[in-house]
């Protein structure tokens, strides 16, 4: 274990010295900016899919409503 820091004190101290390792030290923005697209490729995905889609009509089920029912039943009722 002895001989393992020993290099790696010797690889900090040269890079220190010959200024070799300063690209560690930088962040890693271009890592971060792929992640990030790729992480933002599913919602882009499914953005184009809803509103770039084909526009489908809702099925009836959906287009009812208990309101709109009411209403018209009080109308009736008023009308009769």
């Amino acid at each position: 274990m002895a001989k393992i820091l020993q290099m790696n004190a010797t690889r900090s101290i040269w890079s220190k010295s010959l200024n070799c390792c300063k690209l560690r030290k930088t962040p890693e923005i271009i890592f971060l900016c792929c992640t990030a697209i790729i992480a933002m490729l599913p919602i882009l995905y499914y953005l184009a899919v809803r509103f770039c889609g084909p526009i489908r009509d809702l099925p009836n089920v959906l287009k009812q409503s208990r309101f709109k029912q009411t209403i018209l039943r009080s109308m009736n009722r008023r009308m009769n």
